[in-house]
């Protein structure tokens, strides 16, 4: 794991533990798993899936099931705000929160920030802070951070570290406010190295109740998703996350391969850093 990982205290979301999410929007089947199914049908497949990283992981590592939401969705239409994002109403919201409390799990809520910045596009979302299984997470893909850009996601957007580092104030401060269990998780979603601009400057020390993980996410066979994840991770890295497809990764990597405990096909290539989070779209 990283060095930011194994030195985790019992008070980290990551302690001993590897999480597991089951990502998309509701009712939306192409944005991964979590929209091709309700939630009483989701929870026995997140719980099986969860099983098989249970017997990965062996008696060192617990697993953490959770529903990971695109909460704020981008959208090309620029909305009565000119956002560019759709956000789940609250009272779904809630459905997914309570059915993954009532199991132990976690939940994500991921904005894909559109037209905002990141920290106005994540600010809808504090207020669920205060069930404390909810964590956070913003995908720069979909940022529209160039110059005349007209629609997320074309060219594909980016986030600085100054931005991320605004976000992590935000929430720490919010938590913080409001008195409520910490830290929780702020994931970044990343498949390049330019959509986190000057990723050397991100600041894992002064907010201590943000536990903050790089996703590596991107489709494809496993020769390709390896070798971006590890040109990607390092060992001074924060937490990590690791992103599999089940509808478009040719072959789907096994838990053993994801968590780099075992090398791919039995060639020697293998993941490096082990992830804290596995994404399953």
């Amino acid at each position: 794991m990283t060095s930011l990982a194994q030195q985790a205290t019992s008070s980290s979301p990551y302690y001993n533990t590897t999480w597991l999410t089951y990502y998309g929007r509701p009712h939306i089947d192409v944005m991964g798993i979590l929209g091709e199914y309700s939630i009483d049908e989701l929870v026995p497949l997140l719980r099986t899936q969860a099983e098989a990283y249970e017997q990965a992981n062996g008696d060192s590592l617990k697993v953490m099931p959770a529903f990971h939401l695109v909460y704020g969705m981008a959208t090309t239409a620029s909305g009565d705000d000119d956002s560019h994002l759709a956000y789940m109403g609250e009272t779904e919201v809630i459905s997914y929160i309570d059915a993954a409390a009532a199991q132990g799990w976690g939940v994500i809520l991921d904005v894909q920030i559109g037209a905002l910045t990141p920290t106005l596009a994540i600010s809808p979302a504090l207020a669920y802070l205060s069930y404390p299984n909810v964590q956070l997470a913003i995908d720069p893909e979909f940022a529209m951070s160039h110059k005349g850009q007209n629609i997320p996601g074309n060219p594909i957007g980016f986030v600085t570290a100054e931005e991320v580092n605004a976000v992590q104030a935000e929430i720490d401060s919010y938590l913080v406010e409001k008195k409520l269990p910490s830290p929780r998780i702020l994931l970044v979603h990343q498949f390049q190295s330019d959509m986190i601009v000057d990723v050397e400057k991100l600041d894992t020390n002064s907010y201590p109740h943000v536990a903050l993980t790089l996703s590596v996410d991107g489709w494809g066979g496993p020769w390709g998703k390896i070798s971006k994840y590890n040109s990607l991770v390092t060992s001074a890295s924060p937490y990590t996350a690791f992103k599999l497809f089940y509808r478009w990764d040719e072959p789907l990597l096994s838990p053993e391969e994801a968590l780099g405990n075992r090398a791919y096909d039995g060639a020697d290539f293998a993941i490096d850093v082990t992830p804290n989070m596995i994404i399953y779209q």
